[in-house]
């Protein structure tokens, strides 16, 4: 009788392990799709019109020069300028060094850490809600416009993106397991008057220091990961009114209609006219206006990097206030004289005389004069 109850046990057990390896494929299987869908399409949104018409504007001119410097020459700048991004100079400096290029190989890398946080801010949609809200929101996080802009340049912010994404979603797995595991710390007590007063404390002081001003003009810092959080609300909100809805032509009807709404934003991103400052339209400008000889000066001179993202462009011209060049004086604009000495140096501009072309780059004042030799 044992025997044969045994038996019948471990024939009952078998297709419960049969089950459960359904259930773990078919889990396994929504999050490939989950996460796959909005890789692709943020990758394909990416690729299209990466170029920008051969356009490239004022911050993505930095990253140029600085990952086209050494290690140790872009270790000596971030120590004046840009610590902040200085490991992004040296990932950017090592795949220039791999595989070289122009502006693919510059926004390649946002291109593809975008698609990651893509993937990423949908599996922590189906961790949360469940596949109808995470696979919605991991498709609008592409098409939202910051998260556009931002997959097309080449500076830092899609791969800090990227890494806050992943880093909540290992947040969420630790805290989600590990809150089965409270039965190892339920000897702890509740604090006594005293430890709550402390913590009391602690929490009014914190709150005072983070309701005083800052004296800080302008903004604080970037917070691209912030749309995180917009689309998995987002993505919520689709599938409870897809749940709400009898038929799913509403439900179609409205994820075209916020498409449509997103749609003219897109089409400008992609255009050169979306970003501030076409470095290369003003070195092409600079190099067909200038004559072997004529000079330069840079109002101010931080402009001096709108045209050091390709050196021809100058090659041929005096820059008239430069002391020291940027390479060599580790910085981003380089080392000038000072105002006063600079009108005095009668042996820098009396070879030169102002053009009646002044270089015009769109700002409100001109940061760029073409001064012509004298005959």
């Amino acid at each position: 009788m044992e025997f044969e109850i045994s038996t019948i046990r471990e024939q009952a057990a078998q297709p419960t392990k049969a089950a459960l390896f359904s259930s773990g494929l078919t889990r396994f299987r929504t999050k490939a799709f989950v996460a796959i869908v909005p890789m692709t399409v943020t990758f394909t949104l990416g690729l299209w019109g990466i170029r920008r018409q051969n356009s490239m504007w004022g911050d993505e001119s930095v990253t140029y020069q600085l990952a086209h410097r050494d290690l140790t020459q872009l270790w000596r700048t971030a120590q004046h300028v840009d610590l902040v991004h200085a490991f992004y100079y040296a990932i950017m400096h090592e795949i220039y060094s791999l595989v070289g290029g122009g502006l693919l190989t510059l926004r390649l890398p946002s291109v593809l850490a975008m698609s990651a946080a893509a993937a990423g801010v949908g599996l922590l949609g189906l961790r949360l809600a469940g596949p109808r809200a995470g696979l919605p929101a991991g498709l609008v996080f592409p098409f939202v416009p910051q998260i556009q802009q931002y997959t097309q340049e080449g500076r830092s912010y899609s791969m800090v993106c990227a890494l806050v994404t992943w880093a909540t979603y290992a947040l969420l797995p630790l805290a989600i397991r590990s809150a089965g595991e409270s039965g190892q710390v339920a000897w702890i007590a509740w604090p006594d008057p005293v430890q709550f007063l402390g913590f009391l404390a602690m929490v009014t002081v914190g709150m005072r220091c983070a309701r005083r001003p800052m004296n800080v003009r302008g903004p604080i810092q970037y917070v691209l990961y912030s749309s995180i959080g917009f689309v998995l609300l987002l993505g919520a909100g689709i599938d409870r009114f897809h749940r709400r809805q009898l038929s799913s032509r509403t439900s179609w009807v409205a994820a075209l209609a916020v498409l449509t709404a997103l749609l003219p934003p897109s089409l400008y991103l992609w255009m050169p006219q979306s970003r501030h400052d076409d470095v290369i339209a003003i070195g092409n400008a600079v190099r067909h206006a200038g004559r072997p000889g004529d000079g330069l000066l840079y109002l101010p001179g931080r402009h001096r990097v709108w045209t050091g993202a390709d050196p021809e462009d100058t090659r041929f011209l005096t820059d008239l206030a430069l002391v020291q060049d940027p390479t060599s004086s580790n910085t981003l604009a380089g080392i000038e004289l000072p105002v006063a000495l600079c009108r005095e140096d009668d042996q820098r501009l009396a070879a030169v005389e102002r053009s009646k072309n002044e270089l015009r780059t769109g700002a409100s004042s001109p940061p760029i004069w073409h001064a012509r030799r004298a005959e």
